[in-house]
């Protein structure tokens, strides 16, 4: 499907010096959409730094100001942050974009995992209803909570959110890799 300029979409990934992050600036830049990104570690954004009409906004995500300032001039916004060593951060963070996008025109893509749902000892199926596992390690406890999270926006208020759980990436970043 190619993307039609005529109803160009701005679109904000948070994280997009990661793997995934990497991925769909190039597959988005390639179909003119207007991408926007926040770069926190300036030794990450030489891939980004080849696509010259994406902007680039560099700044401590802590800042919530300038954060809701970005969000408020996209249409879409993709999360795939989420800093291992410290989940207080994760959990500001998805607040910060959700309150940012409830009652507007937004739409929030936020990247977990599948890992959620682990272990996967005797289960033959795996949806939506399957509940998190209180013996699993802790990064499915963390994305788990932050899953949670958006699923309470959703109860609460008109947010519009997907939730992504992909299965096992092991990114240009990642020790298995």
């Amino acid at each position: 499907m190619k993307y039609n300029s005529n109803t160009t979409k701005k679109v904000l990934i948070l994280g997009s010096s990661g793997f995934i992050g990497s991925a769909l600036i190039e597959k988005m830049y390639a179909q003119n959409f207007h991408i926007s990104t926040v770069l926190r570690d300036l030794s990450k954004c030489g891939f980004i730094s080849r696509f010259k009409n994406v902007e680039k906004n560099y700044f401590d995500l802590s800042n919530t100001a300038l954060l809701q300032n970005l969000i408020s001039e996209n249409d879409i916004i993709i999360n795939c942050i989420h800093d291992f060593g410290n989940q207080k951060f994760n959990i500001s963070l998805i607040q910060t974009i959700c309150e940012s996008v409830i009652n507007k025109d937004k739409k929030l893509i936020h990247l977990s995992t599948i890992s959620t749902y682990q272990p996967f000892v005797n289960k033959k199926e795996i949806n939506e209803s399957t509940l998190l596992q209180n013996k699993t390690f802790q990064y499915a406890k963390n994305k788990n909570e932050i899953d949670e999270i958006i699923k309470s926006y959703q109860k609460e208020s008109s947010i519009r959110a997907t939730i992504i759980q992909p299965t096992i990436v092991y990114g240009k970043y990642s020790k298995p890799w």
